[in-house]
C-alpha cells in the first residue's frame, strides 16, 4: 500500500490504510476472529521482508554488474524494513 499510494516508509497507517486492510479481513473472518487475523497480518509484515529481501537478492545477483551497482540498494532496504516489522512485535 505504501508505494502505490507514495507514502514515506514506516509511517503509522492512515484511517484510510487502516479501513483498506479491514475491508481485506473482512473477507478471511469465516476462518477466523478479526483480532486473530489482525495479529496473523501483523507477524506476516517481518516474513514478508524477508521473502522480499532473497527475491530481490536473487534477481539482481542474474544482472548484469551496472544493473547490479543501480539496484544493490534495495538488499539492505528491506532488511532494514524487516527490522522496523520485527521491533514493532517486539516494542
Amino acid at each position: 500500500m505504501e508505494i502505490a499510494l507514495k507514502l514515506d516508509d514506516y509511517i503509522p497507517p492512515t484511517p484510510e490504510m487502516s479501513a483498506l486492510l479491514h475491508r481485506y479481513l473482512e473477507r478471511w473472518e469465516r476462518f477466523a476472529d478479526k483480532e486473530r487475523l489482525l495479529t496473523a497480518h501483523n507477524l506476516s509484515r517481518p516474513v514478508a521482508s524477508i521473502v522480499k529481501t532473497l527475491a530481490w537478492h536473487q534477481g539482481i545477483s542474474r544482472m548484469n554488474e551496472s544493473l547490479r551497482e543501480e539496484y544493490a540498494w534495495i538488499v539492505p532496504e528491506v532488511l532494514r524494513e524487516f527490522m522496523v516489522y520485527e521491533g514493532m512485535l517486539a516494542g
